[in-house]
């Protein structure tokens, strides 16, 4: 759910109810994304190293002579569970970071501030479109796996593997928002 569909915006910023629940959100919700643009590097090379070094030791010798590079077979496929839980990981400590980022940021500050960045933000179609996107991405992750995996294969991922899932569809909500939520919308 994106803030403007969640919360009302009034005319005028010194009229805005929920202000730090308004602001909190946002901040939240981008250090989520931050932590899983941060982690998907570090999944990515995690688990090529983990595959990489059970591919030099594990796959039989008939496997090994086909023409196919080795990070291309299937036995690697088994370690995206340490991509997942990985990103999952990173996106906990970009939440944990950005929490003590707003407590240092905005302590203090007196409550119109509050409501002016918060009314600002429900008036940015850029932040409500990244919001729309994001939350569609996450949506879709977390129906995608569901769909795909087993009730094992996702019982098996345990509490990171659930949060990396939506991590990656946060990411590749803003990913699809920037392919196709550039074209021309038509006349306004």
């Amino acid at each position: 759910m994106s803030l403007h569909s969640l919360f009302p915006h009034p005319d005028y910023a010194e009229e805005q109810p929920l202000h730090h629940t308004i602001l909190t959100y946002h901040v939240l919700h981008r250090g989520f994304q931050a932590g899983a643009f941060i982690g998907l590097p570090i999944g990515i090379c995690r688990s090529y190293r983990k595959a990489r070094a059970a591919a030099s030791w594990s796959l039989p010798t008939h496997a090994k002579s086909s023409t196919a590079p080795k990070w291309l077979e299937l036995p690697y496929l088994r370690f995206t569970p340490i991509f997942v839980r990985t990103i999952g990981s990173s996106c906990v400590v970009g939440t944990g970071l950005i929490i003590l980022a707003l407590i240092g940021w905005m302590y203090g500050r007196e409550t119109i501030e509050w409501k002016d960045r918060s009314w600002r933000l429900l008036a940015n179609a850029g932040q409500m479109r990244v919001d729309d996107w994001s939350l569609g991405g996450m949506a879709t992750a977390v129906t995608a796996t569901a769909a795909i995996s087993g009730k094992n294969d996702v019982k098996k991922l345990g509490w990171k593997g659930g949060i990396g899932v939506l991590g990656l569809g946060t990411v590749g909500g803003l990913v699809l928002m920037e392919v196709f939520g550039s074209f021309p919308q038509g006349k306004k």
